[in-house]
Order: structure tokens, then C-alpha cells, then sequence
């Protein structure tokens, strides 16, 4: 899942399987190549990652400086990640799992 505000960007909140997640990654490049996802800490939940990280960078078109907090939670099942869902506010994601009320 892809935060709500991307929808401003023109992005779908939801893509799913691994074709449209593939997709995804090459419209996200094309448009943002120059963002770094900087991770900052790693959680491990058992069948689930949360990681937490700044997002920098500018957008390659419109040179959109970029600076924000970022998470991904990523589920994995049988070896294989099978759902991603990222946040911009840390909070939001810590929440999201129960470590934070």
C-alpha cells in the first residue's frame, strides 16, 4: 500500500501482485529517481519487518527537493515478501503494530 498522499502524485494507494508492484517501481524511478530511502532502524515482528527511515532526494522532472520520514512494513510468508505498506510519519507505523498507542 502506497500512502494517501501520493494519490496527489497521480499513484494508486493500492497495487497488488508482482507485476503491478514491478510497475510501480519503474514509474516511481522515472519520476523519482534521485530519492534515497535511508533506513534508521530495523524491527524485527516475526513474519513481519518494519523499517524506519528518512526519504531525501529531489524529484528528476521537477527538481522537488524532498525530506520526509518514511516506513515500510514488509510481510513475508513462506520466505516471500507477500505485502508492503509504507507510512510517512513514523508514528503512524509504530502504531500500526502495536508499539506505540
Amino acid at each position: 500500500m502506497v500512502p494517501q498522499q501520493f494519490t496527489a502524485l497521480g499513484l494508486d494507494t493500492r497495487y497488488r501482485g508482482r507485476q503491478e508492484r514491478i510497475d510501480f517501481q519503474r514509474r516511481w524511478n522515472a519520476e523519482w529517481g534521485e530519492v534515497r530511502f535511508e533506513p534508521e532502524e530495523v524491527i524485527d515482528l516475526g513474519s513481519r519487518v518494519l523499517v524506519i527511515a528518512r526519504m531525501t532526494g529531489s524529484g528528476l522532472g521537477s527538481a522537488v527537493a524532498v525530506e520526509n520520514e518514511w516506513a515500510n512494513l514488509i510481510t513475508f510468508s513462506a520466505g516471500r515478501m507477500i505485502r508492503e505498506q509504507a507510512f510517512m510519519d513514523h508514528g503512524e507505523a509504530l502504531e500500526a503494530v502495536g508499539l506505540r498507542e
